[in-house]
Order: C-alpha cells, then structure tokens, then sequence
C-alpha cells in the first residue's frame, strides 16, 4: 500500500467520523427543538415570533392584545392557568342586554374555567386564525371566529368569538353573547374529573403550568394505552394483508397496503389517546399542550402516507419502463 493510498484511507475516516458526528448532532438538536415545543409555555413562542417575523429597525404602534382571534384564544388559555389574575372576564362581552343579565354572564364566566374542562374543545392556538378581520374559510359570517365548542346533554355549543369596538375605539376578538346565552341556558352538573377521584389529594392540589399534577402523570398512561392499541392494530392489520397478499398474490396492491398500515395505525393512535384524555377528564390546558403532539403526529403520518405512495407509483413506473425495454 503506497503512501498515497493511506492519505487517502485516512481522509476518508475523518470525513466518515465528520459525517456521523455531524448526524448525531443532527440528531440532538432535533430532539432539543421538539422538547421545546412541548415545554415551553405558549407566551413564549409569542414573543418570538414579532421577533422573527418584523424587522427590529421598525416600531409599530401597540395593538390590542385581543386584536386577532389567536390573541383571544391565547389570553383565554393564559387566564386558565392563572386563576388568581382574574383576567377571564377581558375576554368576555360584559355588556348585559334585555335577554342576557349581568347576573347570568358574570355566572357563566366563574363557571367557565369548570366547563370547559369537563366539557368543552378548543383549537389548537397554532390553527386559530392570526388576521385580525379572522378567518375567510369558515362558513360564518363576518366579524365571528369559532375557537372550540362544548358538548353536553346531547347539544353542540359553538365557542365563538366576535369582533366588536370597545370603548377605547379598538376593535378586540371577544367570547359572543351567542355563546354566553347558549352556556347560561344549559343546566349543567359540574363534577370531579376521573384522574382526581383516583389520585391523590397532594398530587390534586399541586400545580405544575396550571393545571394539577395528576392530570400531567396521567399522560404517560395514556400514551402507553394508545401505543398497545394501536400495535395491535399493526399486528392485526399486517397479518390480514400477509393473508390477503398469499390468496391473491396481486404485488402491487400488496405494496399500496403495506405502505398504509403504518400511518393508519398512527392516525388511531391519536384517536384512542383523544379518546382518553376526554374519559380520564383531563383539564383544557394539558390537553392543549398535548395538541401540539398529536398535530404532529397526524402530519407525520400523512408524510410517511404520501412518500409511501410515492415510492409505489416511481416504482412501478421504472418496472414499466424495463418491460418496455425488454420487449424492444
């Protein structure tokens, strides 16, 4: 072996021992950014985001912090988690009308935080609408945002918000006198969620980002029950299309198939934890941390569904094109 060969030799190492460190690094960084998607608080990445989106030369005048829909949607969640700021009622219509009492709103706004977490839904903050004149993709009329809805006694209320000018002369994304009159109609039986009832009075009265600790514990339960579900699904699923694949012996529908499971194995995975998450009564704020996983889970597995199917059709496409060749 010649001199210029172990040069050569040597320079490849360093460059493989490059790459993986590089990979690994890769690697952590990844799983550092995803860490603080799910940790950190909400507030945060609002701040960032002016940071990242406007120039730091430029100086805008303040706008209402309840100028657009996700303004709202977030101050509401913020109020959640800080009960002692009794900052809810801002995100209200306060103003009583001949059918709508003062009495009955200030009563649906205590009872607000309750219900929603043993009731209600809300979007992820991500997917609410930033433009101040909201959304023009959803079927209401102008000057209204639905964030979420609450189910009870067999009835859907939607959770909007309207745009109205308060006395400032700004115009803000409140919670409608819709809602408040659909909520102070229901007769509503505000009980203990399951988690508490199995818990402890510590870990019940422990806070930890607003919500109970109990509630936080009962998320890596969950997630096991949702994985073993939706493994067995997998198992199920694959051996049906072993089966399906020996009697037929059709290979490319075989290959369409196979490519699907695991994302359809996913997508009922976020299902069955969904569905645990509303069975356990597991507060609004955990869940909406939760959201952000699941979101990306979905994404991730139309990915994986996409590329599959891709992959399937270049395939078959370069298996035509060596038959034609072959024929020629």
């Amino acid at each position: 072996m010649t001199s210029f060969n172990r040069k050569v030799i040597q320079i490849g190492h360093c460059g493989l021992f490059q790459w993986v460190a590089c990979q690994a690094q890769a690697v952590r960084l990844c799983a550092f950014a995803l860490l603080s998607t799910l940790l950190l608080p909400p507030t945060a990445f609002a701040q960032l985001q002016p940071l990242l989106s406007q120039p730091q030369t430029v100086e805008e005048e303040p706008q209402s912090e309840l100028a657009t829909p996700r303004d709202t949607s977030r101050s509401i969640l913020q109020s959640l988690a800080n009960p002692l700021e009794n900052r809810l009622s801002s995100s209200f219509i306060t103003r009583p009308t001949s059918d709508l009492s003062r009495e009955s709103i200030i009563e649906v706004i205590e009872l607000f935080p309750h219900i929603v977490d043993r009731y209600g839904v809300l979007m992820p903050v991500a997917l609410v609408s930033n433009n101040p004149d909201g959304s023009e993709e959803n079927n209401l009329t102008s000057d209204y945002e639905q964030i979420g809805q609450i189910r009870a006694q067999g009835q859907v209320v939607p959770i909007l918000l309207q745009r109205v000018t308060v006395r400032s002369g700004e115009k803000q994304w409140l919670v409608s006198r819709q809602t408040i009159r659909a909520i102070s109609n229901l007769d509503l039986e505000i009980t203990r969620p399951f988690i508490e009832t199995v818990s402890t009075a510590s870990l019940n009265d422990a806070r930890f980002r607003g919500a109970a600790v109990s509630h936080w514990l009962a998320i890596p339960v969950a997630l096991c029950i949702a994985l073993f579900f939706a493994w067995m699904l997998y198992k199920g699923l694959w051996r049906a299309s072993q089966r399906y694949i020996e009697y037929s012996g059709n290979s490319r529908n075989s290959q369409i198939l196979s490519s699907s499971i695991t994302p359809l194995c996913m997508i009922f995975g976020v299902f069955i934890f969904y569905q645990l998450e509303l069975a356990l009564g597991l507060s609004i704020l955990v869940r909406q941390d939760m959201s952000k996983l699941t979101v990306s889970v979905i994404w991730l597995a139309l990915f994986i569904l996409i590329w599959s199917l891709l992959n399937n059709l270049s395939s078959r496409g370069e298996q035509i094109l060596r038959q034609k060749n072959r024929v020629a």
